[in-house]
């Protein structure tokens, strides 16, 4: 009822209106009139799934172009370094198109792409410590990585 009074009503007919629009359509109208959703803001499915693909398939491209074209040696931090550039340009550029501050946004996105970073490096530090100290690995971890060092004992 408030909302209608704002809207220059008087107290009794925002009540009436209220009570009639609560009465056809309760979720419509609080989602119309509250939330501001309406049946044009809908969201659309399958253009966010196109979206998402195609913001998928730019993003990946990035570090994969990086490290097409990195020597081996430097290829951890370039790749890392660069994806996370990549992440907070894509991120920023996501909260702007979004209408949320692009600030936030960019710093959003890349903080949690480096902690999933950070996560999956230190899975892969965790696991070739267990092979370096004589434990069982799997066949997985037992393969050599691309600079050509050992993982341990148990190798193969």
């Amino acid at each position: 009822m408030a909302i209608y009074v704002a809207r220059g009503l008087d107290p009794s007919l925002a009540k009436q209106v209220a009570e009639q629009l609560m009465a056809h359509d309760a979720i419509g109208a609080h989602a119309r009139d509250e939330l501001g959703i309406s049946e044009n803001l809908r969201a659309a499915s399958d253009q966010a799934a196109l979206t998402s693909a195609g913001s998928f398939a730019v993003g990946s491209a990035m570090p994969l172009l990086v490290t097409a074209i990195t020597p081996a040696a430097a290829l951890i931090p370039l790749v890392s370094g660069t994806s996370l550039v990549f992440l907070a340009l894509l991120g920023g550029l996501a909260a702007r198109a979004g209408g949320a501050g692009v600030t936030m946004g960019a710093i959003r996105v890349t903080f949690w792409g480096a902690l999933a970073m950070a996560l999956t490096a230190g899975r892969r530090i965790a696991v070739r410590s267990d092979c370096v100290s004589g434990h069982r690995c799997s066949s997985l971890a037992l393969q050599s990585d691309k600079f050509g060092s050992s993982n341990g004992p148990n190798d193969t």
